[in-house]
């Protein structure tokens, strides 16, 4: 069973939905890892994408709720550097 559905069947509802996953991956274009671009993009794209599509049924049935994503990243003098800053 999802999580959504555990908290949406506890509660009776959902209010707000916090996420905050994903991570940075910094390159120059040359050295760019495909591998390590796929993954990057896989959680910071398709799952912020996952947990809205799982928490938007429950919301949209009792017409009101929040989704907040938060997003952060470390600054450094050569992130102007990089060509992949994900």
């Amino acid at each position: 069973m999802a999580m959504d559905s555990c908290v949406y069947q506890h509660f009776g509802r959902l209010d707000a939905i916090l996420y905050n996953a994903g991570y940075g991956y910094m390159s120059a274009v040359e050295e760019i890892d495909l591998v390590e671009a796929q993954a990057n993009f896989d959680t910071n794209v398709f799952g912020t994408l996952s947990v809205i599509q799982a928490a938007l049924p429950f919301l949209r049935d009792q017409r009101s709720g929040h989704i907040i994503t938060l997003s952060s990243i470390g600054m450094s003098s050569d992130i102007c550097r990089c060509s992949a800053n994900a």
